[in-house]
C-alpha cells in the first residue's frame, strides 16, 4: 500500500482502491461516529480506473477549482463552515488492484468492515452497496443492539422500530 500526502503525484495511473484521511500534523484526526470513534480519521474510501486522475480531480474539487469529484467538493464545502478543517491535512492511500472485479470487491468489504464497527460509512461516502444485506447480517450478529435496546428506548418511535426489529 502506498501513503502520500494528498498533493505528492502517486505516479501510478492504474486501478486501484484508495483513502482518504485527515490528519492535524502527524496525527490522524478522530472522527466521531455513531458508535464510538474512528481514530484513524478516514473520510473516504473509494476505487478509480486511474488513482493519480481520480487524486487530481480531488485536490481540484477540494480546493474549489472546480468540479470533478463529488466528495472533494463536500469537503470543499464542510471548510467553508468549519475553521478547525482548513488548518488540517488530507492524505491519500491506495492499493493496487488488477481488475475492475477486485477493485469493487475490496471497495465493498473495506466499506462493510467500517460500517460493522462504526454503523455508519466515512463521513465522505455516501453510498452503501447492497445495504439490506449489511443490515440484515447486523441484525443476526447483535440481536440485543438492533431490538433490545430499542424496545426499551425511552422513545416512543425508536421502541417501534425496536419492535418490528424482533419480528
Amino acid at each position: 500500500m502506498m501513503s502520500v500526502e494528498i498533493h505528492n503525484e502517486t505516479g501510478y495511473s492504474k486501478r486501484g482502491v484508495y483513502r482518504i484521511y485527515l490528519f492535524d500534523g502527524d496525527a490522524p484526526v478522530e472522527i466521531p461516529r455513531v458508535r464510538g470513534v474512528d481514530k484513524q480519521g478516514l473520510l473516504l474510501i473509494g476505487r478509480s480506473e486511474n488513482i493519480e486522475n481520480r487524486r487530481k480531480r480531488f485536490i481540484r474539487s477540494e480546493e474549489g477549482r472546480g468540479p470533478g469529484h463529488s466528495e472533494g467538493q463536500l469537503l470543499f464545502l464542510m471548510k467553508q463552515f468549519f475553521e478547525k478543517l482548513k488548518e488540517q491535512q488530507i492524505r491519500f492511500n491506495f492499493d493496487k488492484v488488477d481488475s475492475k472485479k477486485e477493485a469493487e470487491e475490496m471497495e465493498k468489504e473495506e466499506l462493510r468492515k467500517y460500517f460493522k464497527i462504526h454503523l455508519e460509512l466515512p463521513p465522505l461516502n455516501s453510498a452503501m452497496p447492497r445495504r439490506r444485506e449489511w443490515f440484515d447480517e447486523l441484525r443476526a450478529i447483535d440481536k440485543y443492539a438492533c431490538g433490545e435496546r430499542l424496545r426499551n428506548h425511552p422513545s416512543p418511535s425508536l421502541r417501534r422500530v425496536g419492535q418490528r426489529s424482533s419480528s
